[in-house]
């Protein structure tokens, strides 16, 4: 369930040990200001990528997303 606070909406999200892991040392080396930062930052860039691969997939009529419909960040570029 999402809860609106004004222009945002607060979530709960479930993630690996180390996905927590990494974004506590990203956060306590002030890359990122805290983990809806993170968060955020990273759900807008993926959300990019894929709308990205989504318009190349239709420009070419060929598929650039496999059919999981899971892109690997590493493997997007």
């Amino acid at each position: 369930m999402a809860v609106s606070m004004g222009n945002k909406y607060k979530i709960g999200v479930t993630i690996s040990p180390y996905l927590k892991e990494r974004a506590d040392e990203l956060i306590e080396e002030k890359k990122f200001s805290s983990m809806s930062d993170l968060v955020g930052i990273a759900l807008a860039k993926f959300l990019g990528e894929y709308d990205q691969a989504q318009k190349e997939k239709a420009a070419s009529g060929r598929s650039s997303i496999p059919e999981n419909g899971i892109i690997h960040l590493s493997e997007s570029r």
